[in-house]
């Protein structure tokens, strides 16, 4: 984990219970949460079972936890805008600390989001999935609580499951693209995933050099998958593509590395930090025909490749093996917490989400 300008050392070690609060169970935060706790012991909390924010903080300090980290940003967002949650979790600093993981630049300086009830005034600390991350909210107004790195972790035990079986037989000619087509819409952003603009023109382009290619589009925002069957699908594919304007991790792409699947990706997320020496071929800029030429350049996967790519799955997992939910050193920013009156009691549309995630 990187830390830059921060001095009071603190250790995590021994405490009684770390927790890591969540949207709902089943979802990418969830599994993403369950796989890190594998490796780093903590509690992982669905706020989503609680009707109601206070009665999730209710929950928690029951657990009487040393650490609590809001994996859901929308979480923290939820409470501050509850005054009597706000107050209750407030009580609840005085003896724990609260973290935020960042897995996107949703929340930085450039963000449309409301300051007034920007995330990162709710927490003592905050971690990002990225050495990118790290410099765009290095430069940010919160730069202060910023105190390192932690990666996402994949599901190495189920890659390692798959690794050991015989490997499917492969569709000929097998495109992938996985992701969420709607990521941010909320916040502006049209299609940042790539999937429209980048991912459909470079198979039609595929589809003019060879009419066997065929594409198999997993869309978090249409149907959920369970994260087993996307990563059967990812290792049954040829070339797992990623065409994302930016990513806070770009999970697939550590994923289908460690599965033996050819990745063609832009430069977002963790690829960067991943990809150097030969497989930075691997990286295109976001224009359709030259992911395309990469494509027909690089297929069928050839076996330097295909160990590099698993070399460099092998070197990330050992990274986020080494790293903790808590910071190495804590940062002493528990001066901006607000408590802001005039908003509502119950968040509504926590109410309607806690509805949609019970059925």
């Amino acid at each position: 984990m990187s830390v830059v300008g921060v001095q009071q050392e603190t250790t995590l070690k021994g405490c009684e219970m770390n927790v890591v609060i969540v949207d709902k169970r089943g979802s990418a935060l969830w599994i993403a949460a369950n796989n890190r706790a594998n490796v780093d012991s903590y509690q992982v909390v669905a706020a989503l079972d609680y009707l109601q924010p206070r009665l999730l903080i209710k929950a928690i300090s029951k657990l009487n936890p040393n650490l609590v980290v809001f994996a859901w940003r929308g979480c923290l967002v939820d409470i501050a805008k509850d005054y009597w949650s706000m107050r209750a979790l407030k009580k609840m600093d005085q003896k724990i600390s609260i973290g935020v993981t960042v897995p996107d630049h949703v929340y930085d300086n450039k963000s449309n989001s409301n300051p007034k009830f920007h995330p990162l005034l709710f927490c003592d600390y905050f971690l990002v999935s990225s050495k990118i991350l790290y410099k765009i909210y290095r430069d940010s107004p919160y730069a202060a609580k910023l105190a390192g790195i932690l990666h996402d972790v994949p599901d190495y035990r189920y890659i390692e499951e798959l690794n050991m079986k015989s490997r499917p037989g492969r569709p000929k000619k097998t495109i992938i693209w996985v992701g969420n087509s709607k990521w941010g819409k909320n916040h502006g952003y049209v299609d940042h995933k790539g999937l429209d603009l980048i991912m459909m023109p470079v198979f039609k382009m595929l589809l003019q050099h060879d009419p066997d290619f065929k594409l198999i589009v997993i869309d978090s925002s249409i149907a959920y998958l369970d994260n087993h069957r996307v990563l059967e699908k990812i290792q049954s594919a040829d070339v797992l593509i990623q065409t994302s304007a930016s990513e806070g991790t770009g999970l697939p792409v550590i994923e289908a590395a460690g599965l033996g699947t050819l990745v063609i990706t832009t430069r977002v997320g963790i690829v960067p930090e991943i990809f150097d020496g030969s497989l930075a071929r691997l990286i295109c800029s976001r224009n359709p025909r030259e992911i395309t030429r990469a494509i027909l350049s690089e297929y069928p996967i050839q076996k330097e490749i295909k160990e590099l790519l698993h070399g460099a799955y092998t070197n990330y997992l050992e990274e986020c093996l080494l790293e903790s939910i808590g910071p190495r050193k804590m940062l002493a920013t528990n001066g901006d917490w607000r408590l802001q009156r005039g908003y509502q009691i119950i968040s509504i549309r926590w109410l309607l989400r806690h509805l949609r995630a019970i059925h």
